[in-house]
């Protein structure tokens, strides 16, 4: 004797949205991974500008202010 047995799954659409966006999400996350470490491996790792600290940036730009503030005449 066989017993059938009836499975009632059901996903709506914003279900079967939701888990299209987790798969583009992970392969999106996979191939800019797979690109850092490529970048990594070949030695072309993308540089920072270290030269140039917080504090020389503050003092250029109140210079650029300085500059383009005009004097008030005291008359």
């Amino acid at each position: 004797m066989q017993q059938t047995v009836h499975v009632f799954a059901y996903l709506d659409a914003g279900t079967g949205s939701m888990l299209l966006q987790i798969l583009l999400g992970g392969v999106a996350a996979v191939g800019v991974g797979g690109r850092v470490l490529w970048q990594r491996m070949r030695g072309r790792a993308p540089k920072t500008d270290s030269s140039r600290d917080e504090s020389s940036l503050t003092e250029d730009t109140h210079d650029a202010a300085r500059e383009e503030t005009p004097a008030l005449d005291p008359d």
